[in-house]
């Protein structure tokens, strides 16, 4: 698997926090392309409206723009267990016309990360649901399927 953690300038993620961080500044920059390249192939992205599967999808849903807002994506904070992350921030909507900024609202954002590229991103309802998700998923035990013979 080719390892997609790059930003823009070319320079390398040294960790599953900066590609994180790198795919909210391709958001917030309004870049699909760029978001592009650090996902995965096989990415899965969740949001209300559903789940988006692939690169391909995954760009569709990174374009997606206003005609007269530009949402921009801020982190506060990343917590991160294995390869799992969440985000902690905001998101913006900023009118095009005068940059002043319509409303802001706290976000969360979890992120999958494998072999240096992001397998899924899900955008939670709430800052809450975020948090519950995160501290449900480092409490959850692994189940070893071979010992169950499944």
């Amino acid at each position: 698997m080719v390892d997609h953690r790059e930003d823009p300038g070319g320079a390398a993620a040294e960790s599953d926090d900066e590609l994180v961080r790198q795919a909210v500044d391709a958001l917030g920059r309004e870049d699909p392309e760029a978001f592009a390249e650090l996902v995965d192939p096989d990415v899965e992205i969740h949001t209300a409206r559903g789940v988006r599967r692939g690169r391909d999808a995954a760009v569709e849903w990174a374009s997606k723009r206003y005609d007269h807002l530009i949402r921009r994506w801020g982190v506060d904070e990343v917590r991160q267990f294995g390869h799992s992350l969440l985000v902690l921030g905001c998101v913006q909507y900023v009118w095009r016309e005068d940059g002043e900024v319509g409303d802001e609202t706290p976000t969360s954002i979890g992120f999958e990360v494998r072999d240096g590229s992001i397998s899924a991103l899900r955008i939670y309802e709430s800052v809450q649901e975020g948090i519950d998700a995160f501290v449900a998923s480092q409490t959850t035990p692994a189940v070893d399927h071979a010992e169950h013979g499944s």
